[in-house]
This record gives structure tokens, sequence and C-alpha cells, in this order.
């Protein structure tokens, strides 16, 4: 286990709550709700770029408060997403994450969404490889 700035302590206890958080977050059920947004293709991968980062492109003009009734169901699709891309792809640690804004509007702005997903991905798919 890699602990940040020599501290196991600290890299202990990040380690048990995500492990905790994956084990709440990852086991719900797969609602047609969920389904749908992840098939509103919003966000895409790619295998990788030219120095074997995986590429997620996350295409701002499908955003916005009014694609969605629930951002908890935005959020299950995006768990949903990135477990398989872990799985597909492998750690998650060092992603490369494209906003398209083609055909962006003003409506499709939602910092929201944005708040929620940096959150998610910073602390249970980025950072959380380097526990190991």
């Amino acid at each position: 286990m890699k602990a940040r700035k020599g501290n196991i302590k600290a890299a202990s206890e990040m380690l048990g709550t995500h492990l905790e958080w994956h084990r709440k977050s990852t086991t719900f059920e797969m609602t047609d709700e969920i389904v749908n947004e992840v098939k509103k293709s919003k966000y895409a991968f790619h295998k990788s770029d030219s120095e074997g980062r995986p590429v997620v492109l996350c295409r701002v003009s499908l955003m916005g408060k009014h694609t969605y009734d629930s951002l908890d169901i935005v959020e299950k699709a995006m768990i949903t997403l990135a477990e398989h891309m872990d799985k597909v792809l492998g750690s998650l640690e060092k992603i490369v994450v494209l906003f398209s804004r083609l055909n962006h509007k003003k409506e499709n702005t939602d910092l929201d969404w944005i708040k929620m997903s940096g959150s998610l991905f910073n602390t249970h798919y980025v950072s959380y490889p380097s526990f190991y």
C-alpha cells in the first residue's frame, strides 16, 4: 500500500472509507431509469490515448438538468460506467477526460452534475488505486 506523504494511518482510513462506499454504492438494482441514463451516451470511453491512458469523452450537449429527473439516477449511471471502465480498462488512476462542447447551449451547463461527478471520480476512482 502506498501512503500519501508517508501517512499510513490516513491512507488506511481512506481505503476503509472507499471500500465501505464501494460495497454500499455499487450494489444497487439496475432499474430502467439507470439503463436509460446510460444509453443516452452522455459519456463514452475509448481504449487509450497515445500514452496508454484511458480516455473518457463527456458530450456536454447531452447534459443539463433538463435531461434527467434525479441526480441520484445520473450518479448510479456514472458508477455503472465507471465500474465497467475499471474492469475493461484497468485502473482509472490516470485517465484523460475530454469535454466536447460541440452544440453546447447554456441549458446544458449543470453545476450540480459537475460537483457530483468530480467528487465521485476524484474520491473513488482516480485516487483509490494509489492506496494499493
